[in-house]
């Protein structure tokens, strides 16, 4: 029966349009994540083989398990497509114009220490343009998605294609009343500059949902991956939030990223971006 429903395709409806659009890419999205989310439950707050990375971070046995059952599914749904995946890199067609992007366990030292706030982020990127997101909460039964051109939703993890609530940002416009927050380390120029301009929150649960749902106008994420970047990046956006990497634009590769609402963006990127660099006079 689980299967089965996941077979049907997904009927959305644009905001300005009633016109259904059918879209199978969303629904398999989803089904990645409720895959992911029913691998890794049954090993929460139990103790599993982990290792640490050459770049500092631990990974466990659940997300190279996970990694590998979205690689199957992917390879048996959609072989002409590549993916990035967190933990083994490229896979697939190098040529391919579509790109799924994976983060099979996202947050992993909350998963090991048995806190809630890790998931699984699938993002897909069609000619280098962000199409879908899904970010997933599993302890929460929470999932934020987006579609480019049909908006940012959260929804619950049983058949969250169909209750699911339209997001929208904040419209704080002072900067001084705006609540900020992030990843970025205490002793950061940049955590220095949003303290100083601000109200700063140490609060990191699922920020990226937070900032979509309008409880926070603004965060930093100073070390972001492709994985973490792409599907905030989209959520955002499709919520009407703006986003920045480091010269200003929307480059995900960047490992650094400003998310913010549209009423605070061009004032933010002013103080936060670096001043474009002037020609060299020969």
């Amino acid at each position: 029966m689980e299967s089965q429903r996941w077979r049907s395709v997904a009927l959305l409806e644009h905001p300005c349009d009633p016109t259904p659009v059918l879209d199978s890419d969303l629904v398999l999205a989803h089904r990645l994540a409720t895959v992911a989310g029913g691998l890794a439950l049954p090993f929460f707050r139990r103790s599993v083989e982990r290792r640490i990375k050459r770049d500092g971070t631990v990974v466990s046995e659940v997300d190279r398990r996970i990694e590998w059952e979205i690689l199957r599914l992917l390879a048996s749904e959609r072989p002409n497509d590549s993916v990035l995946a967190e933990e083994s890199g490229e896979h697939g067609s190098a040529g391919s114009s579509r790109r799924w992007i994976i983060d099979p366990l996202d947050m992993t030292e909350s998963f090991l220490a048995g806190r809630p706030g890790w998931g699984t982020h699938v993002t897909l990127e069609c000619d280098g343009e962000l199409e879908l997101a899904v970010i997933s909460r599993p302890c929460d039964g929470l999932r934020w998605w987006a579609k480019r051109g049909l908006g940012a939703y959260r929804s619950r993890d049983h058949n969250p294609l169909s209750q699911s609530t339209r997001l929208r940002v904040s419209r704080t416009s002072c900067l001084a009343e705006a609540k900020v927050g992030g990843f970025a380390r205490p002793d950061s120029d940049t955590r220095r500059i949003l303290a100083g301009l601000a109200q700063w929150t140490s609060d990191r649960y699922c920020i990226v949902g937070a900032m979509a749902e309008g409880r926070l106008d603004a965060f930093i994420d100073d070390g972001g991956s492709p994985w973490d970047q792409g599907p905030a990046v989209l959520i955002v956006e499709e919520a009407g939030g703006r986003f920045f990497d480091p010269e200003g634009g929307r480059r995900i590769d960047k490992r650094w990223g400003l998310y913010v609402n549209s009423a605070l963006g061009d004032e933010l990127g002013r103080r936060l971006l670096p001043p474009p660099q002037s020609p060299s006079r020969v």
